[in-house]
């Protein structure tokens, strides 16, 4: 005989399963499972909402007739507010959506006392009512009022909405309200006469900055905090200040504890190849994996509400959890690199994600804040050339690193321009090449004279440092001007790099960090130029120098 714990074992299983479906097998599957009910309910509410946005609100009826009224509330916490104002059309399509589902439990979900007020609103938003005295005709009220019991009369508002919707949202809305009245009214008369009541004599502001407030409790318990408390995820810390902050307290379940644990977060997590991963992958039996799974959740779903991002399908959720994972994989990896004595495993059991997180971010923003202090001296600040003097790759660097929060230069390796910081490869990678971009500054310091714009052609270090250096070896005069192309044409340009860096020890004390850029300008060179004829050389197509 199958005990509850069985049970409970068994539909974690097919949750799991489940998530490899696509949509309409998913749905079909869990119709025709024979507890269904119960494989419904077993869903944690954040991955019964991407289900129901994965197979379409309009197709889950069934699923939705199905659900238990915490599924029903993050839905609606999740689906119908815009920051602190409700929806007007997401309210109005999910209402009609969930009475169509099941009305007798949309009735029974609407009259739990904290749902009523919330109604009511909507109602207020959408109805006039009107009563008739006792002596007053009915034909006093005009023919678009309608009522059911010759006391309370009402009709429907016309509401500002946009053009393109307008027709759906006032078709829903009325069919909606024109049922749902009908079914309060069949179902208890007197909460029918209240609920008209007290609709028309609330005051909107006040309730739903009350509903407002009751939804930030509920989806708080998941992570989603308010803005103002959820950006505190981008205070930077450094690995002491985690130390100091003190471990974590997790309780320790059993391991056949099968707890409903969000899974669409760790299973986005699983297409990730990181440290982080790897270890949650070691920590796959420990009694504490559970809580570690729920927080990382709660810290993705804190990210959203403080990146204002939202999630509507699976690809969009893969974008948070990989900057999460990313972040506290930059920490941990930061750790291993600088000999902690503690066991990487350890450092995840005992101390917050959320915490890790902000090292992790505490890491790139240093490495932003590097950036922007060398920009504030730097000589191609101060002598107003733009961004675009850095050439292509080098903009795309400083780029990412001049927003507010960073970004890595990806430059479309992984399908994106410019993506979020993963691992230290990503820091070590953008340092060093910033610390090339900073020493070529440095060096075009010393040269003493300032670039200005060049016609018809984009300046860059690159074709400013190349002319001075061929204006020089064809003993031209020390300046930033064009050079005839007759001239350009006595110039050997292959195997010049000794010849290059010997000109610029001699005006500048040159740094080694600047031995890359020049190796990779003449390799430029070369593949520019290599296979084209002197003779048939055009200053129109010469980039890499400024030729006339």
């Amino acid at each position: 005989m199958k005990t509850s714990l069985d049970l409970i074992k068994n539909l974690s299983i097919e949750r799991k399963k489940i998530q490899d479906f696509q949509p309409e097998k998913a749905l079909d599957y869990i119709l025709n499972h024979k507890d269904n009910v119960a494989l419904i309910h077993s869903f944690p509410e954040e991955d019964f909402y991407f289900l129901i946005k994965e197979i379409g609100i309009e197709d889950s009826l069934p699923l939705l007739s199905l659900a238990s009224y915490k599924q029903w509330d993050y839905i609606i916490d999740t689906f119908v507010w815009k920051k602190s104002q409700i929806d007007i059309y997401n309210i109005t399509h999910l209402f009609y959506i969930l009475l169509k589902a099941d009305p007798d439990r949309f009735i029974n979900w609407f009259l739990k006392e904290e749902n009523i007020e919330f109604v009511e609103l909507y109602i207020f938003r959408n109805v006039e009512v009107k009563i008739r005295e006792h002596d007053q005709d009915p034909s006093d009220f005009s023919d678009d009022f309608q009522t059911i019991d010759d006391v309370f009369y009402y009709r429907l508002k016309d509401v500002s909405i946009d053009v393109s919707e307008s027709n759906i949202i006032k078709e829903e809305r009325d069919e909606f309200l024109t049922h749902f009245l009908k079914k309060l009214s069949s179902y208890d008369h007197s909460k029918y006469h209240n609920v008209l009541l007290e609709s028309d004599s609330i005051i909107p502001s006040e309730i739903e900055e009350k509903c407002y407030r009751f939804r930030n409790v509920r989806l708080s318990e998941k992570g989603f905090l308010p803005f103002e408390e959820a950006i505190g995820v981008y205070q930077p810390l450094k690995v002491e200040d985690i130390i100091k902050m003190g471990k974590k307290i997790l309780l320790k379940r059993n391991k056949e504890d099968f707890l409903p644990v969000p899974l669409y977060p760790i299973f986005s997590l699983d297409k990730e190849n990181n440290l982080f991963v790897n270890i949650l992958k070691k920590l796959a039996n420990n009694e504490y994996i559970n809580d570690i799974q729920i927080e990382f959740a709660n810290l993705s779903n804190q990210i959203v509400v403080a990146d204002q991002f939202k999630v509507e399908n699976r690809d969009d959720l893969k974008k948070i959890v990989a900057k999460s994972s990313g972040f506290i994989n930059i920490a941990l990896e930061f750790l291993s690199f600088n000999s902690s004595s503690e066991k990487l495993e350890d450092v995840v059991l005992n101390y917050p994600l959320l915490n890790l997180f902000r090292v992790g971010y505490g890491i790139i923003l240093e490495l932003k804040n590097k950036c922007l202090s060398w920009k504030n001296k730097s000589f191609f600040y101060n002598n107003n050339l733009s961004l675009s003097f850095w050439g292509e790759h080098w903009v795309g660097v400083l780029g990412g690193l001049f927003l507010k929060r960073p970004l890595f230069f990806d430059n479309y390796k992984r399908g994106v321009l410019y993506r979020e910081f993963l691992s230290m490869f990503d820091i070590q990678n953008t340092e060093s090449i910033l610390n090339e971009i900073i020493a070529f500054d440095e060096l075009l310091s010393k040269i003493n004279i300032v670039p200005k714009n060049i016609p018809n052609k984009l300046l860059t270090y690159k074709n400013f440092i190349l002319t001075l250096w061929a204006r020089y070896e064809l003993n031209l005069s020390h300046e930033f001007i064009p050079i005839p192309l007759d001239n350009f044409r006595k110039l050997s340009l292959y195997n010049r790099n000794a010849d290059f860096l010997n000109w610029l020890s001699k005006i500048t004390d040159i740094s080694q960090k600047t031995d890359n850029v020049v190796k990779n300008l003449f390799n430029e060179i070369e593949t520019e130029y290599g296979k084209v004829s002197k003779d048939n050389l055009d200053s129109r197509f010469i980039e890499l120098f400024w030729i006339k």
